[in-house]
């Protein structure tokens, strides 16, 4: 009988011991998921702020465009709302015909400026910056026309080739006393008259070191950590967002040394999908990989994580699990042991009787 039981406990921890398996596989995939949904819902939320900001611009936008006398006005309505929502690294305006520009710039979580490069009566481009204060803007600085012209800038370009908002492929910011060099995106409303005749351009900027910086702070942990790519139909997806890339003012080609699942992860299905799950054997271990297309802008969000963290997260549980399975055997027999003495005494007791007679 204790035979028995023990070769039923065997079995049952073998059991137990494949389930707790299946339960890493399972945890892994789970991971995946909320770590590639933690970054998706980040990417949208910026995604949806920037077009959001472009229909309020749109709605302060008279018929005939915006012109740079009306810019001091306009910028200073929407200064402090630029200043609250936190994730824009620029708002601006700028005009078709004269080049002129404006724009808010922020440098920190509260501290913001205005920059205008407008042509003054006489015909001189200067740069006139304004410090953003509680009652509106107010002039600190004028200076000499640096040469900038925003309508040569990837950002114009996109517009001009658009109907309506759009957005771009990432592209280099300019960097100046505030900024370094970086990667950035912009969201594009281009202003149009009647005639479909391009009257100006709204701007709307974010760089791509906060959301290197959001990938490091709060979706990278002990098991794993997501990057993004952008996808082209012409060449292989470029790295333009990594929790390496906090500190690195310029994105890094598919050959970047900052990470070795790139070159797998660059063939991405169908829009909105995770497109892959698979695994890729690396100098420190198995990496599970699972991507997703995302529509507009065209990202591809890519999760990896460790397969071993899946274990290791549950061999907690396994030792339980193999302590609960040697508690119940023990416990069987002993209770096994009890039963055979008290089914067998009152069997000797008969014996013993039989004997007497």
């Amino acid at each position: 009988m204790t035979g028995v039981v023990l070769a039923a406990m065997g079995l049952l921890g073998a059991l137990l011991n494949r389930q707790s398996r299946q339960m890493a596989e399972e945890l892994a995939g789970v991971l995946l998921a909320q770590k590639i949904q933690q970054v998706e819902s980040r990417i949208q939320h910026l995604i949806g702020s920037a077009e959001r900001q472009a229909r309020l611009c749109a709605q302060l936008t008279p018929p005939g465009g915006l012109e740079s006398r009306d810019f001091v006005a306009t910028f200073g309505r929407l200064a402090a709302g630029f200043l609250l929502q936190g994730d824009f690294t620029y708002l601006g305006y700028a005009v078709e015909s004269t080049g002129e520009y404006g724009f808010l710039e922020r440098r920190d979580a509260t501290t913001c400026r205005f920059r205008e490069y407008v042509r003054l009566p006489s015909g001189e481009r200067v740069i006139r910056i304004y410090a953003v204060e509680p009652h509106g803007l107010v002039l600190q600085q004028t200076l000499p026309w640096d040469g900038y012209d925003p309508r040569e800038r990837p950002f114009y370009a996109a517009a001009r080739a658009s109907d309506g908002p759009a957005w771009t492929p990432t592209y280099v910011f300019k960097g100046n006393d505030w900024h370094p060099e970086t990667l950035g995106v912009t969201h594009v409303l281009p202003v149009r008259d009647a005639q479909g005749a391009l009257l100006g351009v709204w701007d709307v900027d974010f760089d791509m070191q906060d959301l290197s910086a959001f990938l490091r702070k709060e979706a990278s942990d002990q098991t794993g950590y997501a990057f993004v790519m952008e996808a082209s139909e012409r060449a292989d997806p470029v790295l333009i967002a990594h929790p390496e890339m906090a500190e690195v003012s310029l994105a890094q080609g598919m050959t970047s040394p900052l990470d070795p699942v790139l070159q797998p992860a660059v063939r991405p299905g169908e829009t909105g999908v995770v497109s892959r799950d698979f695994r890729v054997e690396a100098e420190a271990g198995v990496r599970l990989i699972a991507c997703r297309l995302l529509a507009s802008p065209s990202w591809i969000v890519a999760v990896v994580f460790d397969e071993a963290a899946a274990l290791a997260r549950l061999e907690d549980n396994r030792r339980w699990v193999w302590l609960l399975v040697l508690g119940v055997t023990a416990a069987a027999v002993l209770t096994a042991a009890w039963l055979a003495h008290a089914l067998w005494r009152p069997v000797e007791q008969l014996r013993s009787a039989v004997e007497a007679l």
